[in-house]
């Protein structure tokens, strides 16, 4: 059944009539609300206008005329602020109808008392619609001006200043009050309900939004975790390889001493090849064994610049003896000696990982040893160097008779940038744990007291994590 065109166009103005344009959704309830209450007040003067022509035309009172020019002027005034709401204006259509009611309601009171319940329910409604279409402190304003315009008329009127008709108040209540309480109350009846739906539609969106805002601070959350550790193991890998670069340039005069020894032994060899002065075959390999000194250790320095990690097979027992040739210079200039307390068949500590990473792991060990008699006055400043073979595993001690660390210190001893030293930098040991764990699949553990000083254990399992 198709609809006929009139009630299309009837439904298509009643939906203009009572539609909103903004898309904040407070504003649309305030729009909603400004929109009820133009309509309905132009149907209640439209009302007022039809009731006095009537009264015009069928009992010919012409006193009638100037209340007729009133009621249309004030209709005309209605529909001018109806059009410049629907055009988008929200504040002049809201002061001039709350001006209108406010104004009723004085006049209302003026003519026939302050103590009337038409002006009392226009008072009341006024009040609400100042809190509702502008702000709640307009509210206590229209409050306040609408207690002094009482106050006003009631003390005027007890002065016989003016004399407003109370006479009503002596008639039984007619319909024309019924209809005029009927009207008022229905007005604040639907301001009211539209008022409370906009405030729960607010709550509800007040409860999703912060649904939404909790899940996106989870999820922020999760992010910020997520890049945080991203940016800490990218801090650790750039730390890692300014402190590789700050041990080169801490060991250089160590290197630098070595080697020139090497090369002193060298230039003497030469020069007894050239002369002939002893048996050549003893020259070269003393030759030899200075060359293959130097290559080591230049390739040492070579793969400490580069960071190397490539996992290879190695001595562990030659791999000490030649951290501890370098670090012999530091522990000589600190009056510390470097001792082996024992050592099993270095044919049997052939190990499978980065060689660079243990190199580096014993440097820091032994070099935090050396560092412990720093301040110390004992007699026996020595640094002991132990190695143990297991069948599932090889322990390497580094045990040292300085000053000791507290059980405080201890548990932090291994934190990245803590350092007991005065110009420590706090990395060395937790660079040297951290390839321990990663690079080898072992664990590294410190013992300490002040009385017997520190015992670093390194444990390295026989089919470490290198070997994959």
């Amino acid at each position: 059944m198709t609809r006929s065109p009139a009630i299309h166009g009837l439904k298509r103005g009643i939906r203009f009539l009572f539609s909103t344009y903004s898309q904040d959704p407070d504003r649309r309830s305030k729009e909603q609300v400004l929109n009820i209450l133009l309509l309905s007040t132009m149907a209640f003067v439209v009302g007022i206008l039809v009731v006095l022509l009537g009264n015009l035309w069928m009992l010919h009172r012409e006193y009638l005329w100037g209340r007729i020019f009133i009621a249309a002027s004030i209709l005309i005034i209605l529909a001018g602020l109806y059009g410049r709401f629907r055009r988008g204006s929200l504040l002049l259509p809201t002061i001039v109808l709350l001006g209108f009611y406010f104004l009723g309601a004085v006049g209302v009171g003026y003519a026939w008392g302050m103590h009337n319940p038409v002006s009392q329910l226009m008072y009341a409604f006024s009040i609400i619609l100042a809190g509702i279409l502008l702000s709640a402190r307009y509210a206590l304003y229209a409050l306040f001006l609408a207690v002094g315009t009482i106050s006003l008329f009631t003390w005027l009127a007890s002065r016989s200043i003016i004399h407003p008709d109370t006479s009503w108040a002596l008639n039984i209540i007619s319909w024309y009050d019924v209809v005029a309480y009927s009207i008022i109350l229905a007005n604040v009846a639907v301001v009211s309900w539209l008022f409370n739906r906009s405030m729960d539609q607010s709550l509800k969106r007040a409860r999703r939004s912060e649904k939404a805002l909790l899940r996106q601070k989870e999820l922020l959350e999760v992010k910020v975790e997520e890049r945080t550790r991203q940016l800490q193991e990218a801090h650790m890998v750039r730390v890692q390889e300014l402190y590789r670069f700050a041990e080169l340039g801490h060991m250089s005069t160590a290197l630098l001493h070595d080697m020139a020894n090497y090369l002193a032994v060298l230039s003497l060899d030469i020069e007894d090849l050239k002369q002939a002065k002893q048996n050549r075959s003893k020259a070269l390999q003393r030759v030899q064994q200075s060359i293959r000194h130097l290559d080591s250790l230049t390739g040492q320095v070579r793969r400490q610049i580069k960071g190397e990690a490539v996992v290879s097979r190695f001595n562990i027992a030659d791999e000490i003896d030649q951290v501890m040739r370098i670090l012999e210079y530091k522990a000589s200039a600190a009056r510390v000696t470097l001792e082996w307390q024992s050592a099993p068949e270095r044919s049997e500590l052939m190990y499978r990982g980065s060689v660079n990473h243990f190199w580096q792991i014993m440097t820091n060990i032994i070099s935090n040893s050396i560092d412990a008699y720093e301040g110390q006055k004992q007699s026996e400043r020595s640094v002991y160097v132990m190695v143990e073979n297991f069948s599932h595993e090889i322990v390497i001690l580094v045990i040292d008779h300085g000053g000791g660390i507290s059980p405080a210190k201890q548990e932090r001893i291994f934190d990245p940038f803590y350092t007991t030293k005065k110009n420590g930098s706090g990395m060395g040991l937790s660079i040297a744990r951290s390839m321990v764990q990663k690079d080898f699949g072992g664990t590294i553990t410190v013992s300490s007291n002040h009385k017997t000083g520190t015992v670093f254990t390194v444990t390295l399992p026989r089919h470490g994590r290198s070997k994959n």
